[in-house]
């Protein structure tokens, strides 16, 4: 698919900013959590989740992400991570993250739909630098 694409298929239900939240970890970095709105972060991410799965050797692209959240490090997107649920190619749903600058990935098939499960899956396989 093309980037206008992903943009159109994602615009229409991601055009406002949704705050998840807002820590202060014990590395004193703070951090925030929000719901992706803008089409070119939208692009950014399933670009991301698509260079993980080519990198595990996967024929499957991402297809369709119904929520997707970032993980702004420093309250900036120089540092971001990623964290989705998306249909694959391949019609399936599995849980992703990815780290755009530092080339973290990771995915799951066993999980519960959640954005609690979304934000617990970035901290674990995804903490970003």
């Amino acid at each position: 698919m093309t980037r206008s694409l992903f943009g159109a298929l994602f615009a229409l239900g991601l055009l406002t900013v949704s705050p998840v939240g807002k820590c202060d970890p014990s590395s004193g970095d703070t951090y925030s959590i929000d719901v992706v709105s803008d089409s070119e972060q939208t692009i950014d991410s399933v670009a991301s989740f698509n260079e993980g799965l080519k990198g595990l050797s996967s024929t499957a692209r991402v297809n369709k992400c119904d929520l997707v959240l970032v993980h702004m490090i420093g309250g900036t997107l120089r540092n971001r991570v990623y964290g989705a649920v998306c249909r694959l190619t391949t019609d399936r749903d599995v849980l992703l993250c990815a780290d755009p600058v530092f080339g973290g990935f990771a995915l799951s098939t066993n999980f519960t739909e959640s954005q609690r499960t979304t934000l617990d899956f970035m901290r674990r396989n995804c903490p970003g630098g």
